[in-house]
C-alpha cells in the first residue's frame, strides 16, 4: 500500500500534500500538487461524509493491482476536480451508502475498471470523461454475500471514449441503474452471468 501518512488533527478544511488515510468525518480534503509514480492506495477513506478535492491536479497509480481510491464501508464521499489514472480498478466502492463523483477525468489509465461498485446504495458520477481503459467505465458488481444489493446508481453527462460505459458481472442484483446523457464508442451493457 502506498499510503504514507495518516491524517489525525481534523479540521473541516485540510490541504493534502501525500497520499493517506483520510479519517476526518466532516471534512474537506484538498490536494495541494499532482502525485505520480505511485506502487498503491493512495486515499483510503476511513470516515463519513469526507471529500477529496483534487483541485485539478493528477493521482496515478502504475501498480496495476490495487486501487488509485479505495472506499469500503464509509458514507457520503465526494471525490471531485482532478485527473485519475492507473491501478486496476481506479475509484473503489464498497458497502458505502451515497457517494459522489463529479469533474474526473481520467489520463494513461490501463485499468480494468475506472469505477467498481459492489454492495453500495446511492452512487452519482458526473461531469467525467473517461479515456483509455481496458474493459468498462463503470462495473458494477452484484452481491458479494453481504446481503446488500447495488441500488440507485447514475451516471450523468459523462464520456467514456474506449471500452463499455457500464459492464455487469452477474452474482446479485443491481437495481436502478440510469444512464443520462452520456457519450460512449461501444455498447452500453456488457454482461456476464
Amino acid at each position: 500500500i502506498q499510503l504514507d501518512f495518516v491524517f489525525t488533527s481534523c479540521q473541516s478544511a485540510m490541504d493534502a500534500y501525500i497520499c493517506g488515510n483520510l479519517v476526518c468525518e466532516n471534512a474537506v480534503y484538498t490536494l495541494q500538487n499532482n502525485l505520480t509514480g505511485l506502487s498503491g492506495t493512495c486515499f483510503d477513506f476511513n470516515a463519513t461524509n469526507v471529500t477529496l478535492d483534487l483541485d485539478g491536479k493528477y493521482v496515478q497509480n502504475f501498480y496495476t493491482s490495487t486501487h488509485v481510491i479505495d472506499i469500503r464501508g464509509y458514507n457520503l464521499t465526494t471525490i471531485r476536480n482532478g485527473y485519475l489514472g492507473g491501478g486496476s480498478v481506479v475509484v473503489y466502492f464498497e458497502n458505502t451508502f451515497g457517494g459522489n463523483l463529479s469533474d474526473i477525468h481520467s489520463f494513461a489509465s490501463s485499468s480494468t475498471a475506472f469505477i467498481e461498485i459492489q454492495d453500495s446504495k446511492n452512487i452519482t458520477i458526473e461531469n467525467s470523461n473517461i479515456s483509455a481503459i481496458a474493459s468498462a467505465f463503470t462495473s458494477i458488481l452484484g452481491n458479494s454475500g453481504s446481503g446488500v444489493l447495488n441500488e440507485n446508481i447514475t451516471v450523468k453527462d459523462s464520456l467514456a471514449n474506449q471500452g463499455n460505459l457500464y459492464a455487469f458481472f452477474g452474482g446479485g442484483g443491481s437495481t436502478n441503474i440510469t444512464f443520462i446523457n452520456c457519450s460512449l464508442p461501444f455498447a452500453l451493457w456488457s454482461i456476464n452471468a
